[in-house]
């Protein structure tokens, strides 16, 4: 994080300090956070939205996206998941998309970078 004042802010909030603490013991789905917080879920949301810009956490949801893509439509789509950093196949998408029955081990992190000639149609953002 380059500013200052950002993280300043992200730490001086109780929520969100709480969310960082639960998420340096473990990953958590949000109903958890509801449940030992006793926060409504936009508001854990909102606040993990917040740390995330922050660059504080990280999340799973392209590589689970580009899952969801190819179990539903390999037919038609050709998805792919990158950032500008490889960070590892994250072993809590891997989990949470098995229990759904989508198989993801195969795949793997990858910078945008490395798609370098692939031309898209549709790009999504996870921000």
């Amino acid at each position: 994080m380059d500013n200052p004042d950002q993280l300043f802010k992200a730490f001086s909030d109780s929520t969100r300090l709480r969310l960082l603490n639960l998420l340096a013991q473990r990953e958590h789905c949000v109903c958890e956070f509801q449940s030992i917080l006793r926060v409504p879920q936009p508001k854990i949301s909102r606040h993990l939205a917040y740390l995330r810009r922050s660059g504080l956490v990280k999340s799973c949801r392209s590589q689970m996206t580009e899952g969801w893509a190819r179990h539903l439509k390999a037919d038609s789509l050709e998805p792919y998941s990158a950032g500008i950093e490889k960070h590892g196949m994250n072993p809590y998408a891997i989990k949470v998309m098995a229990e759904a029955g989508v198989d993801i081990t195969g795949h793997h992190s990858k910078t945008v970078a490395e798609l370098g000639s692939v031309e898209f149609d549709y790009v999504s953002c996870h921000g």
